[in-house]
C-alpha cells in the first residue's frame, strides 16, 4: 500500500474518486493502530460524531468531503500513532499532501459533473422541460385546446388512480376522444393534482426524443426524482415509433401521459394491419376514453367566451379495449352503425335481458342516428351498418352477432361491450318507445332500471304499462309509491301504496306499509304511522324489520320502553340490509341503559368483516362517540341535592340524563326535585320537566308543568315557561290565541328585558296574525324600543310587514327594512335585504339600488336569504341581460341548497341556458328541478321540460315529440293552475298533428 501511495502522490494525472480518497483515509488509520471511532472523535477540535467518521471512511455520496474535516481527522490519527509510539510515513502524515489529493478529488467531481451535463444536455435537446417548481404553469410547453376543465368524476378518478403508481413499471396512459372534447385540460389537471410537486415534466419534440430517453443508459445519473412525459396531440404516425421495446424501457423510467384525436384510433384500427407498432402501442396502453358529449362542449365554449375486465365469454385475439375505441371513435367511419351498436347497448342497460329483435332495432334506429349525425334514415343505411359492426379483420372482431329468437331476426353485441362500461347518457327518447313496444312483463324491468337512473316520469309511464298484468300489481304500485313520494306528490304516493296493501298480505304490501308510515311521520301524523308501521310488522321481509325498528325508535324517544323492548328484541339480521342489526342492536342496549352492552356491540361488530360494516359506518361512528361520552359523563357526573340552594346542583342528574337521551328518567328526576323544593328551585325543575315533555313530544303534560312553573312567580324560570307556554299554544293544531298571548303577557310582567322584549315581539305577531294592526304596532314598536341592536332587525321587519298589511305609504315600509339593515345582523339583516331589494325591484326594475341592496343578501352568511337572493338577483341581471353574471347568481342560488332556492335556481338557470342554445346543459338543470319534488318549481320545470323536447321534435328528432307529451300530460294532471293551463294548451297544439307522434 505504502507503494501505491508514493505513487499517487507523484502523478498529477492519475484519477482520485471519493471512494479511493477513502480508500487513503483507512489505510491512514490503519497505520495509527485502527483506533475506535469514539476515540477520534474526541482527539478532534470539532468533536465529530461517529456517524459522520463512519460516512468519511466509507466513501459514500457524490460529493467531496469538507477539508475541515478531513484536516481535523488527519491531525487525530497522527496523535493517535504518537501516542502508540508508531512510526507514520512522511506522505500519510503530511497536511499538505492530504490538502492536495482533496483538490485533486474536486477536481474529477468537476470534470465528472461537466460531462454530465453534456450528457444530460444532449438528451434534453429533444425535450421541452419544465422544472419541479414550473409544474403548475403553461410555460415552455404547448398550451391545451381551449384551456378549459371541468370536472368528469368517473373520467377523472381512473385517470387518477392510474397515476397514483408508486413506483416502477408505471403506465403509458392514453387518453383518446374527439376535437374539443378536453382531453388535454383534463389529463393535465389530473397529473398537477395527483403526481407529487416534484415530478419533473417532459415534453418531447418528436416521438424519436422518447425512444432517446429510453434507451439512455445514464439516466438516473443525469436525472433524478421522478419523471413524466407529457405527448400531447399524437398521431398514428406517432404510436407507430412507440416501439414494445421502448414502451418496455420506459415503463422502468417515467410515466407517459398522451392524447390522441378519436379519428387517429380509428385510422390505425381501420389499416388493415399496415400498422402494426401502432396497433400494439394501443394495445398496451391504458386507454382511457373521454367521450363525445354535447352537454360537456356546451359547457366549454360557455365558459371559454366568459373567460375569453372481465368477461362473460372470452374472444381469444382482441383486447377489450379497442373494440371500445372502434365504438367510440367510430362516428365519424359509420354513424349507422354506431347507432345501432350503441342502441342494442342500451336496451340492456335500460333493462332487456333477451336479445334485441331485428325489427326493435329499426324502430329505434332514427332516435339513434338523429343522437350521432343528421342523416336520412333509410333500410340502406340500416344493412350498412349492420355490416360495419360485425366487420371482421387483421385483429378486429365483430361488435355484433345474430341470433334466432323466437323464430325472428335478433342481434347481440359481443361481450367485450358490456354495458356497465357505457359512458353516453342513454337518450330521452329511448324510454317512451320502450314503453310503447315492450310487453308489460318487460316493462317493470324498464321502469326499475329507469327508476335507478332517477329519470322518474319515464319509470312512472313504465310502471302503468307493467301493472296491466297482475302479477306485477303489487310490486308496480310500491314503486309507483314511491316514485310519487319522490316527486312531492304526496296524495298520489299514498294512493299507490294503500292499493298495494288492498291486493292482500306481501312483502310487497309490508313495504307499502312502511314507506306510508315514514310518510305520516314526516307530515307530524304519528298515529297514522304507528298504525301502518304496525300493520308492515306482519308481513314478512325487510320492510318488516324496518318498521320494527322504527317502532323502537319512537317508543324510545317517549320513553315506553316495555314497548321499545318488545320491537327491538328479535332477529334483525338481513343480508339485504347488514347495518339494520347494528342499529338495532344498539338502540336495543341504549333502552336498556347498557352501556357495557354497547361497549361490547361495538368491538364485536369492529372486528367482523368489512362486508358487515361497509354500509354501518355511520352508526358505528355514532355509538363509539356515544358510548365514550357516557363514560366520561359517569366519570365525572354529578348527583342531585335536593337541598342544595344552587339550582344548576340540583337539576345535575336531571340534566345529565337529558343529555344522554334518557328523556323519561330526566322527566321522573325534574319532578322528584320539584316535589320539595323551595319555590325558585320549584319553577326551574317545572320548566325542565315542561321542555322534555316537550321533546317527548307530550304536550298536555308539558304544559301542566309550564303552568306549575309559571304560578311559582319567579322572575327568570317562572318568566321563561310562560314564554314557552305562549308558543306552545300557538302553534299547537288548535290555535289558542288568546291563551298564548295571556302566556306572553305573563312573561312580559315577571321576566328580565330580554325575556320581555321577546314576550312583546310574539304578542305584537299574534295581533298581526288576528289582523288587529293598531295593536300589534303598539306592542312591536314597544319591542322596538327595549330590544339590543341583534334583536331590532327581527322587530324592523315585522314593523314593515304590519305597516304593509295597514296599505301605508311605500316610503314607511321601506324605511323599516332600511333600520333592519342598519342593524347588521347576519341572520335577520339579510332577509330585510331580500325583501327590500324585491320591492324595489318590482316598483322601478332592475335600477342600482335594487342590485345594491339584494346584493347585500346574496353575499351573506344566511343560507335561505343567500339563496333567494341569488335567484331574484339572477332576475335582474338577465333583464339587464348581464347573462353570464346571470348564470353566475343561479349557479350561487343551486349551492345555497335550500329546499325552495335550489330547485328555483335549477329551473330558472335550465331556461337561460336553453334559449341561449345549450339545450343539453339546460335540460339537466330543467330536470334536477323536476326531480326536486317542489311543488311549484317542479311543475314549472316539467312544462319547459316539455317544451324543448316539442321544439327538439319539430326541428329533426320526431322521437321527442312522445316526450314531450309524457312531460306535458304529467304537469296538466298536477292542476296547477298557471302551469297545467299552459301544458294544456301547449299539449292540444301537439296533438293537432297526429302524424308526428306515430
Amino acid at each position: 500500500m505504502s507503494e501505491e501511495l508514493a505513487g499517487a502522490t507523484g502523478d498529477e494525472n492519475d484519477v482520485w474518486s471519493v471512494p479511493r480518497f477513502a480508500e487513503e483515509l483507512r489505510e491512514l488509520k490503519l497505520r495509527a493502530g485502527s483506533p475506535a471511532l469514539r476515540k477520534i472523535s474526541g482527539k478532534t477540535r470539532g468533536r465529530w460524531g461517529t456517524a459522520t467518521l463512519s460516512e468519511l471512511f466509507a466513501g459514500g455520496g457524490r460529493r467531496a468531503p469538507r477539508w475541515e474535516l478531513v484536516d481535523d481527522v488527519v491531525r487525530a490519527l497522527v496523535v493517535c500513532a504518537r501516542e502508540q509510539s508508531l512510526e507514520l510515513e512522511a506522505s500519510l502524515a503530511d497536511r499538505d499532501e492530504w490538502s492536495r489529493r482533496h483538490q485533486l478529488v474536486q477536481a474529477e467531481l468537476g470534470r465528472e459533473k461537466a460531462q454530465q451535463t453534456l450528457r444530460r444536455k444532449k438528451l434534453l435537446d429533444q425535450f421541452l422541460v419544465l422544472p419541479a417548481d414550473q409544474i403548475e404553469c403553461w410555460n415552455g410547453r404547448p398550451a391545451p385546446s381551449g384551456g378549459v376543465y371541468l370536472p368528469r368524476p368517473d373520467f377523472d378518478e381512473e385517470l387518477r388512480v392510474a397515476l397514483a403508481t408508486p413506483s416502477a413499471p408505471y403506465p403509458f396512459l392514453l387518453v383518446y376522444g374527439e376535437d374539443g372534447a378536453g382531453k388535454s385540460t383534463s389529463a393535465w389537471t389530473a397529473i398537477v393534482e395527483t403526481l407529487e410537486p416534484g415530478t419533473k415534466v417532459l415534453v418531447p419534440r418528436d416521438m424519436s426524443a422518447i425512444a432517446a430517453l429510453a434507451r439512455a443508459d445514464d439516466v438516473p445519473t443525469i436525472m433524478t426524482g421522478r419523471l413524466l412525459i407529457w405527448a400531447d396531440g399524437l398521431t398514428s404516425a406517432d404510436l407507430d415509433r412507440l416501439t414494445p421495446e421502448t414502451l418496455e424501457l420506459l415503463a422502468n423510467r417515467a410515466f407517459l401521459v398522451a392524447t390522441i384525436l378519436a379519428d387517429e384510433c380509428a385510422a390505425i384500427l381501420d389499416s388493415h394491419g399496415m400498422k402494426p407498432t401502432a396497433r400494439a402501442a394501443l394495445k398496451r396502453a391504458y386507454s382511457v376514453p373521454l367521450p363525445y358529449d354535447p352537454e360537456i362542449i356546451e359547457i366549454i365554449e360557455q365558459t371559454a367566451r366568459a373567460k375569453d375486465v372481465e368477461l362473460r365469454r372470452a374472444e381469444p385475439g382482441v383486447e377489450p379495449h379497442l373494440m371500445w375505441i372502434r365504438l367510440n371513435t367510430g362516428r365519424f367511419q359509420s354513424p349507422s352503425g354506431v347507432a345501432i351498436v350503441r342502441s342494442i347497448i342500451d336496451l340492456r342497460r335500460a333493462g332487456l335481458t333477451r336479445p334485441a329483435l331485428e325489427e326493435e332495432l329499426k324502430q329505434l334506429f332514427p332516435i339513434y342516428l338523429a343522437e350521432t349525425d343528421d342523416i336520412p334514415v333509410s333500410d340502406e343505411l340500416f344493412a350498412a351498418g349492420i355490416a360495419w359492426a360485425q366487420k371482421t379483420g387483421h385483429d378486429i372482431l365483430p361488435m355484433l352477432h345474430f341470433r334466432s329468437y323466437r323464430g325472428c331476426r335478433s342481434w347481440i353485441t359481443s361481450d367485450h361491450l358490456r354495458d356497465d362500461k357505457a359512458t353516453w347518457k342513454i337518450p330521452d327518447s329511448l324510454w317512451p318507445a320502450l314503453v310503447g313496444m315492450l310487453s308489460p312483463q318487460e316493462c317493470f324491468h324498464v321502469a326499475w332500471a329507469a327508476y335507478k337512473r332517477g329519470v322518474l316520469v319515464y319509470a312512472k309511464e313504465a310502471l302503468v304499462k307493467a301493472a296491466t298484468i297482475p302479477e306485477n300489481s303489487a310490486r308496480a304500485s310500491v314503486l309507483l309509491g314511491n316514485i310519487f313520494q319522490r316527486l312531492g306528490d304526496l296524495l298520489a304516493a299514498k294512493a299507490a301504496l294503500m292499493a298495494a296493501i288492498s291486493l292482500g298480505p306481501s312483502m310487497e304490501a309490508s313495504a307499502a306499509a312502511d314507506l306510508l308510515g315514514r310518510i305520516f311521520k314526516a307530515e307530524g301524523n304519528i298515529g297514522h304511522a304507528i298504525e301502518y308501521w304496525t300493520l308492515a310488522t306482519q308481513w314478512p321481509g325487510t320492510h318488516a324489520l324496518m318498521s320494527w325498528l322504527e317502532l323502537g325508535c319512537h317508543y324510545a324517544s317517549v320513553g315506553e320502553t316495555e314497548k321499545a323492548v318488545a320491537a327491538l328484541s328479535r332477529n334483525f339480521s338481513d343480508p339485504l340490509m347488514p347495518g339494520l342489526e347494528l342499529r338495532a342492536s344498539t338502540l336495543l342496549s341504549f333502552v336498556r341503559g347498557s352501556v357495557d352492552g354497547m361497549q361490547a356491540l361495538l368491538e364485536e361488530w369492529e372486528t367482523a368483516g368489512n362486508h358487515r360494516r361497509e354500509s354501518s359506518d355511520d352508526v358505528v361512528r355514532a355509538l363509539r362517540e356515544y358510548v365514550e361520552f357516557v363514560r366520561s359523563a359517569e366519570e365525572s357526573a354529578y348527583q342531585s341535592d335536593l337541598h342544595s340552594a344552587d339550582i344548576d346542583v340540583a337539576l345535575a342528574g336531571g340534566r345529565k340524563r337529558f343529555e344522554l337521551g334518557d328523556l323519561r328518567g330526566a322527566l321522573e328526576a325534574f319532578y322528584d326535585v320539584a316535589a320539595s323544593a323551595p319555590p325558585e328551585l320549584r319553577a326551574a325543575a317545572l320548566y325542565d320537566a315542561g321542555s322534555t315533555a316537550m321533546e317527548m313530544g307530550l304536550l298536555h303534560e308539558a304544559r301542566e308543568a309550564y303552568e306549575e312553573s309559571i304560578l311559582c312567580a319567579q322572575p327568570h324560570y317562572s318568566a321563561q315557561a310562560a314564554l314557552s307556554l305562549g308558543g306552545l299554544l300557538w302553534e299547537k293544531e288548535d290555535l289558542d290565541a288568546p291563551g298564548a298571548i295571556r302566556a306572553w303577557t305573563t312573561a312580559e310582567e315577571l321576566g328580565d328585558p330580554e325575556t320581555r322584549v321577546k314576550a312583546a315581539f310574539n304578542i305584537g305577531v299574534a295581533h298581526h296574525n288576528s289582523q288587529n294592526y293598531h295593536n300589534a304596532v303598539f306592542k312591536l314598536q314597544h319591542a322596538m324600543n327595549l330590544a339590543d341592536s341583534g334583536f331590532k332587525a327581527k322587530v324592523a321587519i315585522m314593523l314593515a310587514k304590519t305597516y304593509q298589511s295597514m296599505g301605508a305609504d311605500a316610503a314607511i315600509i321601506d324605511d323599516y327594512y332600511y333600520q333592519a339593515l342598519r342593524v347588521d345582523d347576519p341572520h335577520c339583516s339579510p332577509i330585510a335585504a331580500v325583501t327590500l331589494g324585491d320591492r324595489i325591484y318590482r316598483r322601478e326594475g332592475p335600477i342600482s339600488e335594487a342590485l345594491r341592496v339584494t346584493r347585500l343578501a346574496y353575499n351573506s352568511q344566511n343560507p335561505e336569504a343567500q339563496g333567494e337572493a341569488a335567484w331574484r338577483l339572477g332576475h335582474m341581471l338577465e333583464e339587464l341581460e348581464e347573462l353570464d353574471e346571470a348564470i353566475a347568481a343561479y349557479e350561487t342560488a343551486i349551492d345555497a341548497g335550500h329546499v325552495d332556492w335550489a330547485p328555483a335556481g335549477h329551473c330558472a338557470l335550465g331556461l337561460l341556458h336553453g334559449t341561449q342554445g345549450r339545450k343539453h346543459i339546460g335540460m339537466r338543470h330543467l330536470q334536477a328541478a323536476y326531480n326536486s319534488g317542489h311543488p311549484e318549481h317542479r311543475l314549472e320545470a316539467g312544462y319547459w321540460v316539455g317544451m324543448f323536447y316539442w321544439w327538439d321534435g319539430a326541428h329533426g328528432n320526431p322521437g321527442k315529440l312522445q316526450n314531450a307529451v309524457i312531460m306535458l300530460r304529467e304537469v296538466v294532471n298536477s292542476g296547477h293552475p298557471k302551469w297545467g293551463s299552459q301544458a294544456s294548451s301547449a299539449l292540444a297544439e301537439i296533438r293537432e298533428n297526429p302524424e308526428a307522434l306515430d
